[in-house]
C-alpha cells in the first residue's frame, strides 16, 4: 500500500514498502504523486505478493488451457498443482529453489500404476506447465521474470 501526503513545502510524499524497506517519493503536484502511487500499485513486485500459485493456475486452466489440443491432460496436470504445499506460496515467492524441490521430490515419488519412480518425461511435462503459467502471469503483468526458466536440466 502507498500514502499520498502533503508536506509542509506544498509538495507531496508518496510513502510505500520495497519488500520490508519503507521509502518515499515526493512530486511538485498532488496528480503526479497519485499517478505514481497508483503505478506502484500495479506493479509486478506488488501484484505477485497478492496472487498465490492456486490462483495463478486457476485462471490459466479456465483462459488458456481449453484452446490447447492438450487441454484434458494439461487440466489433469493444474489439478494435482492444486494439492501441494507450493500451491499456497504467492507467486512473488516461487523461485527457483521452489521449483528443483518439487522437481527432486517428484523424481524420487514411486510410481503406484508401473512400479519404479515417476519418470523424468513426465516431470517434463509437469514444469512445462508451470511454465507456461508463469509465461501466462508475466503477460498479465504479474511477474517480471519465469522461475522455471532458471532450473538445470534434470534429466
Amino acid at each position: 500500500m502507498s500514502s499520498v501526503q502533503k508536506t509542509k513545502e506544498g509538495t507531496y510524499r508518496v510513502q510505500f514498502y520495497l519488500g520490508k524497506s519503507k521509502r518515499q517519493k515526493t512530486f511538485k503536484t498532488k496528480a503526479e504523486a497519485y499517478k505514481f502511487a497508483v503505478k506502484l500499485e500495479s506493479s509486478p513486485y506488488q501484484i505477485s505478493k497478492k496472487y498465490t500459485l492456486v490462483d495463478l493456475l486457476q485462471k490459466y486452466k479456465k483462459e488458456v488451457t481449453p484452446k490447447k489440443h492438450s487441454a484434458k491432460a494439461e487440466g489433469l496436470r493444474i489439478d494435482r498443482f492444486y494439492r501441494l504445499p507450493m500451491a499456497t506460496l504467492a507467486i512473488g515467492e516461487v523461485d527457483k529453489a521452489t521449483i528443483q524441490k518439487y522437481v527432486d521430490d517428484r523424481l524420487v515419488t514411486p510410481n503406484t500404476q508401473r512400479g519404479g519412480f515417476i519418470s523424468p518425461a513426465t516431470v517434463i511435462k509437469e514444469v512445462q506447465v508451470l511454465s507456461g503459467a508463469f509465461n501466462y502471469a508475466i503477460d498479465l503483468g504479474w511477474l517480471k521474470d519465469n522461475p522455471c526458466h532458471k532450473l538445470p536440466p534434470f534429466y
